[in-house]
């Protein structure tokens, strides 16, 4: 009995043993592949690409191969920095997050999120701006126009003077108008520019009807969308989409309609 169980423990113990050693043979396995020279295939892949053509893979390929790893050239390095290339990749401005892995074939794997504006900025003696989902002030491309909100008025001037919007409290307000604006499927079908006073005052000009829509400054905008709200949903119906040129949302507990 005693020697029963101690050729069950001799077992158990060389079971484990013998998957210990599995183990490091695997990670060695693995090391070997990750430090001998990159020679297998590029795959990119690009997320957040529906509808959104800024980048595509040859723009990341001929970031890679300016960092020296061309599968077609004879000298590469041994030991690519895959972070630096991806810092490199983050810094063009429609590439919101990049992850960079091998995989135990020797392909290089490119995973990279793309920025995705939701409106452009409009300034008649300055270059156009994106605005993106994060708030991130974009350039406008070549490659591709987003059929998004425009945002005009003296006030643009102010919105691009930082990176994002949402790192300046005075142009956050105005993100969070636009966002909001964004995410309801019926007001951004709606809603097709805001125009920005200089001091910082908002109207509104809806794609469907004719009215001229002031906002006043963006605060308390469920508010405001809430009435705007009974004005397309209890007012127009009875006196029709164009009766009214002008719609006011800028007073308390008020609706002026002109």
């Amino acid at each position: 009995m005693i020697k029963l169980i101690r050729d069950r423990r001799i077992k158990n113990i060389a079971g484990w043993f013998l998957a210990v050693v599995l183990v490091f043979v695997s990670i060695g396995f693995a090391d070997k592949i990750q430090d001998r020279r990159f020679n297998g295939k590029i795959i990119i892949k690009i997320t957040n690409q529906f509808n959104n053509y800024f980048i595509d893979e040859n723009d990341l390929l001929a970031i890679i191969y300016a960092e020296g790893l061309d599968p077609e050239q004879e000298s590469m390095p041994q030991n690519p920095n895959l972070g630096a290339i991806e810092k490199r990749l983050e810094a063009e401005w429609f590439i919101s997050d990049a992850q960079i892995f091998r995989d135990l074939m020797g392909n290089l794997i490119v995973v990279a999120t793309q920025r995705r504006p939701i409106a452009r900025i409009i300034r008649p003696d300055a270059p156009d701006a994106y605005i993106s989902e994060e708030g991130t002030v974009l350039p406008v491309s070549e490659k591709f126009t987003s059929r998004v909100m425009l945002v005009s008025g003296e006030f643009t001037d102010q919105l691009v003077k930082t990176a994002s919007l949402t790192l300046d409290d005075q142009n956050r307000p105005y993100f969070d108008l636009i966002r909001f604006i964004n995410a309801d499927p019926f007001w951004k079908a709606q809603i097709s520019q805001l125009e920005i006073a200089k001091d910082g005052k908002i109207k509104m000009y809806p794609q469907v009807t004719k009215q001229v829509i002031e906002f006043g400054l963006p605060e308390d905008i469920e508010i405001k969308f809430r009435k705007l709200n009974v004005f397309y949903m209890k007012i127009l119906p009875f006196k029709g989409w164009n009766y009214y040129h002008r719609v006011s949302l800028e007073y308390k507990d008020q609706i002026v309609c002109e």
